[in-house]
C-alpha cells in the first residue's frame, strides 16, 4: 500500500491495523466494517475531503474488500483480521512451550586447594 495516499490524519491507526492487526477506533472500525453510516455518525465532521481520501485510499490501495482475508469491507473480515493477530501470537507461545530448551547446565564444582 501506497501510505502517502493514505489521508496524515488516519495513516497511523490504518498501518497498525494493517501490518500488525492492531484494532482501531469506532470510527475506522465501521469504515472498515464497510458500514458507512455508522462511520459517519462516529466521523469527527473537521473535513470532508479527509473522509473522501480516507475512502479513495481503501478503495484504490488496500487489498481488494472482497477477497478473503483482507481485513476490510465487513464485520466478519475485521474480526477474522484482528482475530489473525491473536493467533500469530498463540501459535508462537505454543510453539516456545513445545520447543525443547537445553538444559540448564550447573555451575562446575571449583577444587579448593590445601
Amino acid at each position: 500500500m501506497d501510505w502517502t495516499k493514505c489521508p496524515e490524519k488516519y495513516r497511523g491507526g490504518l498501518q497498525r491495523y494493517f501490518e500488525y492487526h492492531v484494532e482501531t477506533g469506532s470510527f475506522l472500525r465501521a469504515v472498515l466494517e464497510n458500514d458507512l453510516l455508522e462511520a459517519f455518525g462516529r466521523w469527527d465532521g473537521e473535513d470532508l475531503d479527509e473522509f473522501r481520501g480516507l475512502l479513495s485510499f481503501l478503495y484504490n490501495e488496500a487489498p481488494s474488500r472482497h477477497a478473503e482475508g483482507t481485513g476490510w469491507g465487513s464485520p466478519e473480515k475485521v474480526r477474522a483480521w484482528l482475530r489473525g493477530l491473536r493467533d500469530i501470537l498463540e501459535g508462537a507461545t505454543a510453539e516456545r512451550e513445545t520447543t525443547p530448551t537445553a538444559p540448564d547446565r550447573a555451575p562446575s564444582a571449583s577444587k579448593e586447594t590445601a
